[in-house]
């Protein structure tokens, strides 16, 4: 028995085994992942269900428009028939005129099968209502664009800055080779007597600095990239690969114009205000045709059959269902507003007020969006000086790194000058990626704010 277990356990951890083996992993270029998060993230996938939402309300309100059928049948059994009384003297002219007389009109059992149509011909409020549902579906739809173009930006973002985090961290993981090489050839130095112990100090120290920035930063790293798994609907024990990387990126030509002009149509924002006062036209617009006369057309189909009370040894139910009586009734309704206490009145008033508020949300729009695209051309603009600079910096950085470390070897340079220029080095290199990063964002800041975003 225990060997079978042992069996068991060694197969399960077989499987576990082979299909760790079998799972890939998903590389992913900046467009890949912009496409995968359209496709699985779940702000997306709900606004998507609001429009089929919007487009079963089209069949919902298309619906009243088609003729309305009903079938009904009913059983009745009467426990006690209805009595009703009359005065004794119009069947006896000798009956005391106080006297009533009782009589029961009915049966006891009454089965009854029906069918009705109707069918509205004409409702200026419905036929606006069906242009009105056709636009709230638009109105999703456009929902469902500026969802993506906000998955987009931060889709975007958020791989620029996994693949910050991961340059950063090759970076130090060069200049940690780079130390331990100086390191142990300073300690070769230092045990036959040729350095002394404050510079081996020095290094361990620049050493150590460099190892803790680089689990931090690489830990920035695991962090950025479970929120771009989560962004992209992945689990996060999934295992991707970002295949572009952010020098690539920023070599491709796909800057923006930054002089390009404003055209606040390109804005999904702008185009779902537009959507909302065209909504709130057909809103007014159907509180007018309050005022004007509906008409509908009725059919109604009725067999009633009777089943009377006759066995003396009891009741049952005779006759029932083996004669018909028919009822057949055909209508047209014609419904004429005249007055309804200034209601309607008040409901246009307060639906153009609702309109003037969405003028104002308009304009007001306008204006951030031009307060947006201004801030963002500033932002690209010092974005792209700033880079320049870093740019000097690092290799001004990295030209005093050469030659200290060149003095360093000639035995005519000390560890603290080399540790400096090492430290100035890394710092250099960090702010020029940091600056790219940046510059990258105000790119993608500016496509958005132009609507230049798909």
């Amino acid at each position: 028995m225990k060997s079978k277990i042992i069996l068991l356990i060694s197969l399960i951890i077989c499987a576990v085994n082979l299909k760790a083996q079998k799972q890939e992993v998903v590389s992913l270029t900046l467009q890949q992942a912009v496409e995968l998060a359209k496709k699985n993230n779940y702000n997306v996938q709900n606004a998507r269900i609001d429009q089929q939402i919007a487009d079963k309300k089209v069949k919902e309100v298309l619906s009243g428009g088609l003729p309305q059928i009903n079938a009904s049948g009913g059983f009745t059994d009467y426990l006690d028939i209805p009595t009703q009384l009359a005065p004794a003297i119009a069947f006896n002219p000798k009956a005391n005129p106080s006297d009533y007389m009782k009589f029961k009109f009915g049966v006891p059992y009454t089965l009854t099968g029906s069918i009705s149509a109707s069918q509205l011909i004409f409702d200026g409020s419905f036929f606006l209502g069906v242009k009105a549902a056709k636009e709230y579906v638009n109105l999703a739809r456009l929902g469902v664009k500026a969802t993506e173009i906000e998955i987009t930006t931060g889709i975007t973002k958020i791989y620029y800055a996994v693949l910050l985090t991961q340059s950063n961290v090759l970076m130090l993981d060069n200049t940690i080779k780079t130390l331990e090489k100086t390191l142990s050839d300073n300690r070769a130095y230092y045990k036959n007597g040729l350095s002394e112990k404050i510079d081996l100090d020095r290094l361990e120290m620049s050493y150590s600095n460099t190892k803790i920035q680089r689990d931090k930063i690489a830990d920035q790293y695991l962090i950025s990239m479970m929120v771009l798994k989560l962004q992209l609907g992945i689990n996060v024990k999934d295992s991707i690969l970002l295949t572009d990387n952010i020098e690539k990126i920023f070599k491709s030509d796909f800057a923006t114009p930054i002089d390009a002009k404003i055209d606040y149509s390109q804005r999904p924002d702008y185009k779902l205000i537009e959507q909302q006062i065209k909504l709130q036209e057909y809103d007014i617009k159907r509180y007018q045709l309050g005022y004007a006369p509906t008409l509908n057309a009725s059919f109604a189909a009725q067999r009633v059959s009777y089943g009377p009370e006759f066995s003396k040894l009891g009741t049952d139910f005779g006759n029932l269902g083996q004669v018909w009586f028919p009822t057949t009734i055909f209508a047209l309704n014609l419904n004429v507003p005249i007055f309804d206490g200034f209601r309607k009145s008040a409901q246009i008033q307060q639906s153009r007020l609702v309109m003037n508020k969405y003028v104002n949300s308009k304009k007001n729009l306008e204006q951030s969006i031009e307060n947006d695209i201004e801030l963002t051309r500033i932002k690209l603009e010092r974005s792209k000086e700033q880079l320049e600079l870093q740019k000097k910096n690092m290799e001004l950085a990295q030209s005093i790194y050469d030659r200290a470390n060149v003095k360093y070897k000639n035995g005519v340079g000390s560890t603290l000058e080399l540790t400096t220029a090492e430290n100035d080095l890394k710092q250099s290199q960090t702010n020029y990626l940091g600056s790219m990063y940046d510059l990258l964002v105000a790119q993608i800041d500016l496509k958005k704010a132009l609507g230049l975003l798909n």
